[in-house]
């Protein structure tokens, strides 16, 4: 059990890390935003819904109708 958390924890870290190095790369097709969407990221809600897209991820990797359907 601790091993699956823990790699649900390393997939959600690796989800923010690429998350961040794809957004650098896909900046030139950012619109422009208004004022009032520059504090949106203010409490990091982007870094948390990818860790959280990772974390779970793994998690249902381990469902046994799931698991069998990638193996």
């Amino acid at each position: 059990m601790y091993k699956t958390f823990f790699e649900a924890i390393i997939y959600g870290i690796l989800s923010v890390i690429l998350g961040l190095i794809l957004s650098l790369i896909l900046v030139p097709l950012k619109p422009d935003l208004p004022d009032s969407c520059k504090d949106w990221d203010k409490y990091y809600i982007m870094e948390i819904s990818l860790f959280l897209v990772g974390f779970f991820l793994r998690y249902t990797i381990e469902i046994p109708i799931i698991n069998n359907y990638f193996t």
